[in-house]
């Protein structure tokens, strides 16, 4: 993660990341009451829970995401696209992906491949936009304050040797 943020000292990365397995047959979200369609699933953006706005997703499958066993996502906030025309984060293992999910709306649909999508979803924030006195919020699933300790561990460049 340090090295995609080569002007920041330090990051702010969630100490326990999420791990998402989306089967087959499934979402692996639950539907909202203001999902615009059966189609859209958990239509919402990570502020709705309270997370910091300075915060970006990461994703890292350890299988092959496409299609339905994806998270659809808009390209940006309010972009007034359906939410039925975002694209979807396809990718393969090995591979990550960067989003602002925190802004940007996002959803599940039922997975209709015979592929269970396994992913780390982790968010992060820039050492430079963190402001400790700022959040007072708590994660809504883990009740887990939103501050170093808690939901977040600071890495440094200098503990992994890229910084001289």
């Amino acid at each position: 993660i340090l090295p995609l943020f080569p002007d920041e000292s330090y990051m702010l990365v969630q100490k326990t990341p999420n791990i998402r397995f989306h089967l087959p047959n499934c979402s692996n979200i639950g539907s909202r009451d203001s999902d615009p369609s059966a189609d859209i699933i958990g239509l919402h953006t990570d502020a709705e829970f309270g997370h910091p706005t300075e915060e970006i997703n990461i994703i890292i499958p350890l299988t092959d995401m496409n299609a339905s066993n994806s998270i659809y996502y808009e390209p940006f906030p309010h972009s007034g696209l359906h939410p039925l025309d975002y694209s979807n984060v396809a990718i393969k293992r090995n591979q990550f992906f960067i989003g602002y999910f925190n802004a940007c709306n996002h959803y599940n649909r039922i997975n209709t491949t015979d592929t269970t999508r396994v992913s780390f979803d982790i968010r992060i924030i820039r050492g430079s936009m963190w402001n400790a006195n700022k959040y007072d919020n708590s994660s809504v699933s883990k009740q887990t304050k939103f501050d170093v300790g808690h939901y977040y561990m600071i890495i440094h460049k200098k503990h992994f040797g890229l910084v001289q």
